[in-house]
C-alpha cells in the first residue's frame, strides 16, 4: 500500500484545473497591474504629501520605535499595534518611503484576491 504523504495540506491540482488556474493568475496580474498604476499616479499629491488621522498616528508611531529604539512602548495600545510594527520593520530595512510602503501594501492586497 502506497503512502499518502499529502494527507495535510494544500494541494492545488485537487481544487483548481489548468484552465482555472489560467484565469486565476491573468485575474492576479492585472489587479496587482491596476493597483501598481494607481500607486504611481498618486505620488506627490495631497494624501501622499500630508498624511491624516489614522495613517498618520500610525506614521508617527512608527517613527517614534525607531528614533528611540522603545519598541515596546510605557502606556497601552489605544489602536491595533500590528501595523506601525509593520511600518517600523519596513522603514528599518528600506528606509522611510511611502512609497515603498505602498507597494508592499499593492503586493499583500492583490496577494488576498486569492483567499
Amino acid at each position: 500500500m502506497a503512502k499518502d504523504n499529502n494527507k495535510i495540506g494544500f494541494k492545488w491540482s485537487d481544487y483548481f484545473d489548468a484552465q482555472e488556474t489560467f484565469w486565476l493568475g491573468a485575474i492576479l496580474i492585472i489587479a496587482f497591474l491596476l493597483r501598481l498604476v494607481y500607486v504611481v499616479e498618486i505620488q506627490g499629491t495631497f494624501f501622499m504629501n500630508y498624511l491624516t488621522d489614522d495613517s498618520k498616528i500610525y506614521n508617527d508611531w512608527a517613527l517614534k520605535m525607531l528614533s528611540t529604539g522603545d519598541w515596546a512602548g510605557d502606556t497601552p495600545f489605544f489602536m491595533a499595534p500590528a501595523y506601525p510594527y509593520i511600518l517600523a520593520v519596513i522603514y528599518l530595512l528600506f528606509g522611510k518611503s511611502l512609497f515603498v510602503v505602498q507597494i508592499i501594501q499593492t503586493i499583500f492586497s492583490t496577494v488576498t484576491i486569492v483567499f
